[in-house]
C-alpha cells in the first residue's frame, strides 16, 4: 500500500511539475562551455563528518570536475542537477541566478548549487570569467538538467528564498 501511496504522489508531482509552466529550456549562450576534466565513481555510500563538515551519500556516486569557461556575455542556460556542485570562481566575475535571486562571485569566492534548483551562471562584464565545477551525482545520472527560467514576482524578480 505504502508503495502504491507513492506511486501516485509522484505521477501527481510530476504532473503539476510539467504542466506548471510552458517556458520552454534556455540554452547556454555567448560560448559558455563546461569541460570535463576528471570523472570518478565512488562505488559505495560515504558517510564522513568533522570539523564541523558533514558529508553523506545513500549509493553509488559518481564525482565531476569541470572547467567551465565563460567568454564575456555569455551564460550557463538555466538548468539544474541531481546532486551537489561546488563551485570556485578562478577569474573573472560570475554572476549565479537561484532560482529568482541573484549573487554576485569574484575570482577567489565559492559557492554551491543545491540538488534539483534551478539556477543560472552569467559572466555580464566584457571580460572573460572561469570557475571549477565539481559534481556529486547519482552514479549514471546526467550532471546536468535544462530547465525553463523559473516565473519571478515582484520588481527584483522574487525574493526566492535564503542562502
Amino acid at each position: 500500500m505504502k508503495g502504491k501511496v507513492l506511486l501516485v504522489l509522484a505521477i501527481a508531482a510530476g504532473a503539476i511539475f510539467l504542466g506548471s509552466s510552458t517556458a520552454a529550456a534556455t540554452a547556454p549562450t555567448g560560448g559558455f562551455k563546461a569541460t570535463l576534466l576528471v570523472k570518478g565513481a565512488m562505488a559505495n555510500p560515504v558517510s564522513i563528518e568533522g570539523l564541523g563538515i558533514h558529508f553523506e551519500t545513500e549509493g553509488p556516486t559518481d564525482v565531476i570536475t569541470q572547467v567551465v569557461d565563460f567568454p564575456a556575455k555569455s551564460g550557463s542556460g538555466w538548468h539544474a542537477h541531481p546532486g551537489l556542485v561546488i563551485v570556485r570562481v578562478k577569474s573573472g566575475t560570475i554572476v549565479f541566478h537561484f532560482g529568482c535571486r541573484a549573487e554576485t562571485f569574484v575570482a577567489g569566492q565559492s559557492f554551491t548549487e543545491p540538488p534539483l534548483e534551478a539556477g543560472l551562471a552569467e559572466n555580464v562584464s566584457d571580460a572573460p570569467a572561469q570557475s571549477y565545477a565539481t559534481l556529486v551525482v547519482p552514479a549514471g545520472r546526467a550532471a546536468r538538467i535544462d530547465t525553463p527560467a523559473p516565473i519571478c514576482d515582484g520588481p527584483n524578480g522574487g525574493d526566492g528564498g535564503d542562502r
